[in-house]
């Protein structure tokens, strides 16, 4: 199960008298909800991995939305994730690095 990769949004309401949503398009000035992700979910993700760990003990739960550090891998590691998916970037290999060092550390032989 997948926890949790993005969710909807609205970037903003502008503080005019009309008070419309931006971004807009277009001469009827058209918006769409998109897509939140990274850090700005990293609390709803940690939410929903814990409560899933707790629900359905020994479940397999691959934690994205918000990894973009040892300590916040470390976080879902311990909020119950079995997986992390990392962003692809430059740091990411040393990111994972870390975390399996720590993990292996602090886990020792319970989890393989």
């Amino acid at each position: 199960m997948t926890a949790t990769n993005t969710v909807s949004g609205l970037m903003g309401i502008q503080s005019t008298s009309d008070a419309v949503a931006w971004p807009n398009v277009g001469l009827q000035r058209r918006t769409t909800y998109g897509g939140v992700s990274g850090n700005a979910i990293r609390p709803i993700a940690l939410r929903d991995v814990s409560a899933i760990g707790n629900a359905l003990p020994g479940f397999p739960i691959l934690a994205t939305g918000g990894i973009d550090s040892a300590d916040a891998g470390l976080q879902f590691l311990h909020a119950g994730a079995t997986l992390l998916q990392v962003p692809p970037t430059p740091h990411s290999i040393g990111l994972l690095h870390i975390i399996m060092s720590y993990h292996k550390t602090y886990y020792g032989a319970r989890h393989p």
